[in-house]
């Protein structure tokens, strides 16, 4: 518990962010999303979520299959370890779109896609970036159309927040772009 826990200061201070995927840290932070205590549980999350942002980082922890763990958690979480999940789940896709398989096998884009309608503009706005950086892949972008993401996203772009219109935008310009089908559903 106070390793995860000194794992996760290390994570959040800049200097020794890139560090931890040098050392091997992305698969044992990974297998500790699924640990039975929550306090472990969120100094993992916590711990992913800065690295998150270490490119050297993401094809560890997309290797490790934190997407799976992550698109479980999404199902269940408070609002603010939601948007710690979001960003994970949006860095990693952005770097590496293909890791959205793990995602899909899980149901995970389900659980995106259920975000779009959050009450909260930046749920929405993650969750609608992380749809456009995984369907920059193929099958993700097959699963998005079959869960009718195009009406939810194009729903955003009334949005009163920007920043939720300006993901809208982006995640329908990428499936539009990625596909004839979607380019007409768009």
């Amino acid at each position: 518990c106070h390793a995860v826990q000194a794992v996760a200061q290390f994570a959040a201070d800049e200097r020794f962010r890139s560090v931890l995927p040098e050392v091997g840290a992305m698969a044992p932070l990974t297998a500790l999303l699924s640990s039975h205590l929550p306090h472990v549980q969120q100094c993992a999350l916590s711990a992913i979520a800065n690295v998150s942002f270490v490119p050297s980082a993401v094809a560890q922890l997309a290797q490790s299959g934190c997407l799976a763990h992550l698109g479980q958690m999404l199902f269940g979480v408070s609002a603010a370890e939601g948007q710690t999940v979001l960003t994970s789940i949006s860095n990693i896709l952005s770097a590496s779109p293909a890791a959205a398989d793990s995602l899909l096998q899980v149901g995970g884009h389900m659980a995106l896609v259920t975000q779009l309608s959050s009450p909260a503009a930046d749920a929405q706005s993650q969750a609608a970036m992380a749809i456009g950086h995984m369907c920059r892949h193929a099958p993700a972008l097959t699963a998005m159309l079959q869960a009718d993401t195009v009406p939810l996203l194009s729903k955003l772009l009334y949005s009163q927040h920007p920043s939720a219109q300006l993901q809208a935008v982006y995640a329908l310009g990428v499936m539009a772009a990625e596909d004839e089908a979607a380019a007409s559903a768009v």
